[in-house]
């Protein structure tokens, strides 16, 4: 082994703070404030990484075992979520090759181990009430159950997958159930020597800030790259056909619903904008203008029976402090036959429940205006999936709540809903929903 000094400036190194000024007293008589090794020691120390000897010494010339090594490289392991990518990857490194010694500590290292073509192994399960308030009983209840899988091919190629394994209305029931395979894509990076990342197979994608004009939970088959730095542009070329809107059993009068997402649509939206999609082409951009501002934009040309359309769209995100932020998207869809359909979001929200941080919260409030016809989102995630995304206006508030680590409760409430045109009331919806990680 290498002399204790040189082990202790590899695992600071490690830690990513050699280098940092020390304002409490030096524990080792024999480490001088002007030793090469000073601030090393020192950072260690502080982050009770290493000790010394019972005298105030800390011996850096003495040789060290195997034993005392994993003790720091165990010390490490514990303040890795403080250190970088190189840094992460370095602790590995180490805790591969003292895995017996820290065996012999109880630190597990068999999560450390990265062996391509093994399958990471997660999932997600969301119970859902909705209601809507109207002389018709319309609430409903939903359970979703997903398991995801993330697999490293190579260095540079990754997949991902994704199992509907239930999906269906009304909890205790099966008539319903829509067990599909969402995603299973291949991505690589460095595409051909370029810093492109190319992903084929079926995947999901979105755009614009909020997601409500371009948003999938999977089912785009085709294939998509993404480059740049600042600005990163995503051209993509997919068959929209698994997403075909369809009537279901049990759907609100004057709705229908869309098998793969569960997404309400208006009859009347339906029978304007021809469901049966096909090709799209489409290209998004994104561009950061300060740490706090984001703007994108969206392009997207629809081949589908008899028709065609095409859909341009802006969005801006931006935090006007640490706590509050705002969102806001327009787009236009031109529609063969039928008049340019204009839709707009606008979003502010505070603060934000985080799956990780028990008793995290947040609160928010939408405005939004579809004409009929101005969307084509697919995602089930949004709180306009409610009673339908086409001509309607309306306010949305909604709460969340982290209630202990990985379940997350959140509530909706519309009012004051219309049609686009403003002349007839729509029925005012609630939602209540809680969502477990695993």
């Amino acid at each position: 082994m290498k002399k204790k000094l040189v082990a202790s400036l590899a695992a600071a190194m490690v830690l990513g703070v050699a280098g940092t000024s020390f304002a409490a007293a030096n524990p080792f008589t024999d480490v001088p404030a002007k030793h090469w090794a000073y601030a090393s020691v020192m950072t260690l120390a502080q982050a009770g990484v290493v000790d010394g000897y019972g005298d105030g010494t800390y011996k850096g010339d003495k040789l060290i075992s195997r034993y005392e090594m994993a003790q720091m490289v165990a010390k490490a392991m514990a303040r890795s979520d403080k250190a970088d990518a190189a840094q992460k990857a370095t602790i590995e490194k180490l805790a591969v090759e003292f895995a017996e010694e820290l065996n012999t500590l109880g630190v597990r290292v068999s999560k450390l181990e990265k062996k391509m073509g093994t399958i990471a192994m997660s999932g997600d399960l969301r119970v859902r009430y909705t209601s809507t308030e109207d002389a018709v009983d319309n609430s409903q209840s939903k359970e979703r159950f997903r398991l995801n899988m993330k697999a490293d091919i190579n260095d540079n190629t990754s997949f991902f997958g994704r199992f509907m394994v239930m999906q269906h209305t009304e909890m205790g029931t099966s008539a319903n159930d829509l067990d599909k395979i969402a995603d299973a894509a291949m991505t690589t990076k460095n595409f051909l020597g370029t810093n492109a990342a190319f992903t084929i197979g079926r995947y999901s994608d979105s755009a614009l800030s909020t997601g409500y004009f371009f948003g999938t939970t999977g089912m785009l088959d085709g294939a998509k790259a993404s480059f740049g730095n600042k600005l990163k542009a995503t051209v993509g070329y997919a068959d929209f056909g698994n997403l075909d809107t369809t009537a279901k059993a049990g759907t609100p009068a004057g709705f229908v619903v869309n098998q793969t997402t569960g997404v309400i649509t208006p009859v009347a939206a339906v029978a304007a904008i021809p469901a049966a999609l096909e090709d799209v082409a489409y290209l998004t951009l994104a561009y950061p203008t300060s740490k706090a501002t984001n703007l994108s934009a969206l392009y997207m040309d629809f081949k589908g029976l008899g028709y065609s359309k095409e859909a341009i769209g802006f969005g801006v995100s931006t935090k006007l402090s640490n706590t509050i932020g705002a969102k806001f998207d327009y787009t236009t869809l031109k529609v063969d036959g039928l008049e340019d359909a204009n839709g707009y979001v606008a979003q502010l929200s505070y603060k934000g429940a985080n799956k990780a941080n028990p008793k995290s919260f947040g609160l928010g409030l939408e405005y939004k205006k579809f004409e009929l016809g101005s969307t084509f989102n697919y995602s089930d995630y949004n709180s306009t999936s409610m009673t339908g995304l086409d001509n309607i206006k309306n306010y949305v508030v909604s709460a969340n709540y982290t209630l202990q680590k990985n379940i997350v409760l959140s509530a909706y409430q519309t009012f004051n809903s219309k049609n686009a045109a403003g002349t007839a009331d729509v029925a005012e919806f609630t939602r209540l929903q809680a969502d477990f990680s695993f």
